[in-house]
């Protein structure tokens, strides 16, 4: 299952990269150097840790912009 997280909303819920780091175990280096999108693997533990709160699981995603596409050719 692959889960998507904007740094953003990882950072909101958590009130800063330093918090957001410390609840993952990592640095506040490596929160730095994701980009837009938090690391797959820490997005995953993000995922269950807020339990769902943060996150959408990319294929419910791709299900959704596909059940949209096809009621447009409809």
């Amino acid at each position: 299952m692959k889960i998507s997280i904007t740094v953003e909303a990882a950072v909101k819920y958590y009130g800063s990269k330093t918090k957001l780091a410390k609840a993952l175990n990592i640095s506040k280096q490596a929160v730095s150097n994701w980009g837009e999108f938090v690391h797959d693997n820490n997005s995953y533990k993000l995922y269950l840790m807020t339990n769902g709160k943060l996150g959408n699981r990319v294929d419910d995603i791709d299900k959704k912009k596909d059940k949209y596409e096809d009621s447009n050719y409809r």
